[in-house]
């Protein structure tokens, strides 16, 4: 009789409300609940409802309990902001104990996308998440794709850098559920300068946006199309809030298009991009590096040097 009620007791948690599922698990995995308490995802439906422009569409990124009742659930009654099962499925109908399922609803490099993301924002409103579009290396106006590193050699994306910490027993500041991106992790690829390169692209793109920005404040025809795209490229690298970090030539690209083009230059011309690395996503950081100052990565600048090169060459 014992074991039924126990069962009993363990289904009824199969299809718990997303807010039910610290009842059990704080005592089980304080740690990550205290770190999760920390982070933006845990306050986004407060900071949703702080904002002036929120609307009912944002609670998709917002709200657990609109995810599981979008029909009814509203910017006004929408009680539950992010919870556990924004990542983590629910318990399967057959609760399985002790071999809870615990596992997430998409692969590692797909869980952040949906949200973090430009989405259909267009030129002429302000894109509401860009790292995505960053992290790629796409999503510009007049510029080229431009796939940086990180997205190339990181096989979970996002989660490489914003879920890692050096003791998973330990709470943390940076890693694990707070998502604050731990630098402690670029080491395995940059050894000890890993901090002096995130501070350097820092400041290239702060150097940068420091120059936009009165420029887009002192541009005359606010309702051109030459403002609004370089007006959305500045806002792609803003809104990411990186840094330059997730992929500084494409930060930096799109940011010194904005510049040419509010200063009158129409911008710089569209280069096409080399494609393999879109697809060839195994090379490693010394791979390219190797490739980068070979001799034949730099063919179009020695020819061009040449005094006996022509067309044909």
């Amino acid at each position: 009789m014992l074991l039924i009620v126990w069962g009993m007791l363990l289904s009824s948690h199969a299809n718990a409300a997303p807010e039910t599922c610290l009842n059990c698990h704080t005592g089980l995995t304080p740690i990550q609940v205290q770190e999760w308490k920390t982070s933006g995802h845990a306050k986004s439906l407060e900071t949703l409802k702080a904002s002036p422009d929120a609307t009912d569409k944002c609670l998709v990124c917002h709200s657990s309990d609109y995810r599981s009742d979008p029909a009814n659930i509203t910017l006004a009654n929408a009680e539950l902001g992010n919870t556990c099962t924004t990542c983590h499925k629910k318990h399967d109908a057959e609760f399985r104990f002790p071999g809870v399922n615990q596992e997430l609803l998409k692969p590692k490099k797909e869980l952040c996308n949906d949200c973090h993301t430009v989405g259909s924002a267009k030129p002429g409103e302000v894109p509401r998440a860009a790292q995505v579009e960053i992290f790629n290396g796409r999503g510009g106006i007049d510029v080229p794709d431009s796939p940086g590193v990180h997205s190339i050699i990181m096989p979970d994306g996002c989660v490489t850098c914003h879920t890692f910490k050096a003791d998973p027993k330990v709470a943390s500041d940076v890693g694990g559920h707070t998502f604050k991106a731990n630098v402690a992790k670029c080491t395995d690829c940059h050894g000890n300068n890993a901090a002096q390169k995130k501070a350097d692209a820092n400041k290239q793109i702060a150097d940068l946006l420091t120059k936009v920005n009165p420029l887009l404040d002192a541009y005359a025809n606010k309702n051109s199309d030459d403002f609004k795209n370089a007006k959305f490229n500045v806002e792609l690298v803003k809104i990411s809030g990186d840094g330059g970090v997730h992929n500084l030539k494409y930060s930096k690209t799109l940011l010194e298009n904005s510049i040419s083009v509010l200063e009158g230059g129409g911008g710089p011309p569209p280069v096409a991009e080399e494609s393999c690395l879109l697809c060839h996503r195994g090379l490693t950081p010394a791979i390219v590096t190797q490739w980068e100052s070979s001799a034949h990565a730099m063919s179009l600048k020695t020819l061009k040097e040449s005094p006996d090169a022509k067309d044909d060459c």
